[in-house]
């Protein structure tokens, strides 16, 4: 494997040093800085070039007005718009790199009918998918979760989101990570606003400037800036409901900003509610057949904030202070029968359980960042400390009758679980990024890590009126984790050709608390990024990735913690989880600027994986683990498809097809199936600011080890009105147009069990947000202190969240 990638990795940059040697149809930049006629910048205006009426290129400018584009020598039509502002078309003869100056937008205090020009919706850069969100029609009234399903190759499946089938995935929001679990990162997702964000951007393969634990891709999501002295915000509800669920999302932010001073601050809170019921049938080829019902009432409640600061000391010096909160509360109820029948005899097992869960993660960043130049040059130093407290405790009664012709011959047992899980996390990171010429540029950084873990747990069982422990499933482990890194990253851009390359080490020394368990162990990760503008123009072009990654297991799946689902299945964790290692390998065209065509594969070593299996001591009793894979590789081809049919009808559609290859048990076979996801979304502008919305999604083949998802697909609906200025957003819409059921298939050789899930999320709901945003002052940029831990935090499954 380490011969497969290193030959890949060379390969792939001496192909791209040697197309270096066309260099006929050489690329400029053009920049300029977009202000109104008081001269104070305009942010995120749009800035096409264009060749004939034919989009070459386009963006939109920054928080300080400014955009750069890069397109071949000639002539071009350079234009700027803006709402509010009438548009600006400007001839453009581009022979070498061109600085615009200052280009003023006349304000129009009318609302024009005319065909606007935008930026495409959806672009392809060297190594991501870039969505420009801003003055994006489709992404009118939408929340955070529904603009990730838009994006390229990203797909959300039970609370879970996956980039080109690898999972794993990183959220980061203005450069930090959005630290939570499934659920609860899903929650806070959903409570933010389409019109606080700027772009979405999916990275597929992380560089060396990431952690190599990365394994998923990243996707990065970059908030509106807004003024340039005085005080901004947001504050957003959103609702939705249907029998048996319902969600109520609150959320509000600030930004405050004053000389060389910037304080923000953001407040959430949820509460939801599902009630759902599971039919489970399973035969046994020993001739046991075993029928289970379950009926559930889960309650949740979230809360967070955070606050930060950066201080301006001079123009090049500046240090930043954050203090984040989150708090995540669970409640469950849980009745469930099961019948066993063999040989004509049936028993029967009825239990009644209740789980609380508590989750408090307190995080604080400390940031210094020196500005080397005026090209970009920085220096940062980044320090980061994290404690996150989880806490679960469980109740089981259960009555027991071996034969039903018998009823009355019956057994009761009462037991309850309490456990406790503490971890730590602390980071320093040291990052240089010089930019050497406008074409070339060079990072390097150092980083070291912490880990540590506290986890114990007390398993009870009633005896004659008296609580007894458990000593065999009773449990007080802990272990520390130290990881150092280095990486270098060397970016040029050479006439057609962009090359990217870089290199990361990482060091890992783990301990066990009782000292039987030690690792030391250090890997390389290389990564390489090849674009080549295929036409002169650059409307089509090629891009090739390589990046090897590593995924380490979460601190909740490596607890030996066990959760009772039903009479014949528990949930337990694995100590014994190992590291996995991915190395990918993609290809992508880019055609006319806007479609893209990408074709891929995953090999991984060692693949972390959730399954079901069965008890070595019961053959009979199901065990939902997550374990390592001796065989799991992807291969995958991903189609994007943007579209703007008319000036107010616009639409999106992604595709994605998958053969994945994997093997559970290192003695079987390889198993084999196909997977294809497709979702569209289409938005129809209509006048006095109402906004017509249709989205859906279908899934076919969704499969995990031995588990298999039967296809499924979903439809919404939507009508949104913008108000006073644009700054207020009302959306009232209908979820799950087309009912539907979730069917779950596990199957082994020895067993095959088929479950009906009856999930609320799935029927027919009615969803109703309102947003608005406010200001006082001129145009600033609202800053966020950068992290150092925000890799590492995702393994802590659960606790903080913000911005």
């Amino acid at each position: 494997m380490r011969v497969f990638q290193t030959v890949v990795w060379l390969g792939m940059m001496l192909c791209g040093i040697m197309a270096t040697s066309e260099v006929a149809a050489q690329r400029v930049d053009l920049s300029g800085r977009v202000v109104d006629e008081q001269s104070s910048p305009i942010a995120y205006a749009t800035v096409v070039l264009l060749d004939e009426g034919s989009q070459v290129t386009g963006g939109s400018t920054d928080e300080g007005g400014k955009f750069s584009l890069s397109a071949p020598t000639g002539n071009y039509t350079l234009h700027v718009s803006f709402v509010g502002y009438k548009n600006l078309n400007r001839k453009v003869e581009l022979t070498t790199t061109t600085d615009l100056g200052n280009i003023a937008l006349e304000a129009d205090s009318e609302k024009m009918e005319e065909v606007v020009v935008t930026a495409n919706l959806i672009r392809r850069e060297a190594d991501r998918f870039v969505v420009d969100v801003a003055n994006s029609p489709v992404s009118i009234g939408k929340d955070g979760e529904e603009l990730l399903k838009t994006a390229p190759g990203v797909w959300i499946q039970d609370d879970k989101i996956s980039i080109n089938g690898s999972s794993g995935s990183k959220i980061y929001l203005n450069d930090r990570e959005v630290k939570l679990d499934d659920a609860q990162l899903m929650a806070y997702l959903r409570s933010l606003r389409a019109n606080d964000i700027q772009r979405i951007e999916v990275i597929p393969q992380s560089g060396a400037d990431y952690d190599a634990s990365s394994s998923g891709g990243i996707i990065k999501i970059t908030t509106k800036r807004n003024l340039d002295s005085g005080l901004m915000g947001s504050a957003s509800l959103v609702a939705n409901g249907t029998k048996g669920a319902y969600n109520i999302m609150p959320s509000v932010s600030l930004n405050y900003n004053s000389g060389k001073v910037n304080a923000y601050g953001r407040l959430w809170a949820g509460t939801n509610g599902n009630d759902y019921t599971t039919e489970e049938h399973t035969d046994y080829t020993s001739n046991t057949v075993i029928d289970a019902e379950t009926e559930m009432d889960e309650r949740s409640t979230w809360a967070g904030g955070n606050l930060g600061v950066v201080y301006d000391i001079t123009n090049r010096h500046s240090v930043g202070a954050e203090l984040q909160y989150n708090y995540w509360g669970s409640n469950g109820d849980t009745e469930t029968w099961t019948e066993r029948s063999l040989n004509g005899i049936t028993s029967r097992s009825d239990g009644i359980y209740d789980d609380k869960g508590r989750n408090h993660m307190l995080t604080a960043t400390l940031n210094y960042i020196y500005k080397l130049d005026d090209k970009g040059s920085t220096l940062k130093f980044i320090g980061d400390y994290t404690n996150n407290l989880s806490q679960s405790s469980n109740n089981y009664f259960d009555t027991n009758c071996d034969d039903l012709s018998a009823p009355l011959i019956t057994r009761d047992s009462t037991y309850r679980q309490a456990s406790r899980g503490n971890y730590q996390l602390g980071t320093a990171t040291v990052a240089l990024e010089k930019v050497l010429s406008p074409k070339v540029t060079l990072k390097a950084g150092l980083k070291y890590t912490y880990n540590g873990n506290d986890n114990n747990a007390l398993y009870e069982y009633q005896k004659d009126g008296t609580w007894l422990t458990n000593d065999l499933r009773s449990y007080d482990i802990g272990y520390n984790e130290n990881i150092g890194a280095a990486y270098v990253i060397a970016t040029a851009r050479l006439g057609r050709v962009s090359l990217v390359g870089g290199l990361r080490g990482e060091y890992t020394a783990f301990r066990s608390a009782d000292k039987l368990v030690k690792q030391n162990y250090f890997d390389l990760f290389p990564n390489a990024n090849v674009s080549y503008a295929i036409t002169k123009d650059g409307a089509y072009s090629l891009i090739a990735q390589y990046s090897r990654t590593i995924s380490r297991p979460s601190f909740w799946a490596l607890s030996p913690n066990e959760t009772k689902i039903s009479e014949y299945m528990i949930q337990r964790g694995n100590p014994n989880l190992k590291p996995s290692y991915n190395n990918s390998v993609s290809v992508t065209a880019v055609l006319k600027y806007k479609y893209t065509i990408s074709v891929g594969m995953q090999i991984m070593q060692n693949a972390i994986q959730q399954t079901t299996l069965v008890d070595s001591e019961n053959p009979e009793l199901l065990i939902l683990q997550t374990i390592n894979y001796p065989t799991l590789n992807n291969f995958y081809a991903t189609v994007s498809l943007p579209f703007q049919f008319t000036k107010w009808w616009s639409a999106n559609f992604n595709i994605t097809a998958m053969y994945m290859g994997q093997r559970i048990y290192p003695d079987e076979p390889v198993r084999r199936n196909f997977m294809g996801v497709a979702n569209a979304q289409m938005s129809f502008t209509l006048p006095k600011n109402f906004f017509i919305e249709l989205d859906g999604m279908y899934i076919h083949g969704a499969q995990a080890g031995n588990t298999r998802i039967a296809d499924f697909g979903n439809l919404n609906a939507a009508l949104k009105k913008r108000m006073l200025d644009n700054k207020l957003t009302l959306s009232l819409g209908v979820q799950n147009i087309v009912p539907m059921k979730q069917r779950i298939t596990i199957k082994e050789p020895t067993f095959e069990r088929v479950m009906i899930a009856n999930q609320p999320w799935m029927k027919p709901a009615v969803k109703f947000s309102i947003s608005y945003n406010f200001n006082s002052g001129k145009q600033f940029r609202a800053r966020s202190v950068e992290s150092g831990s925000a890799e590492d935090r995702g393994r802590l499954g659960g606790g903080g969240g913000g911005e």
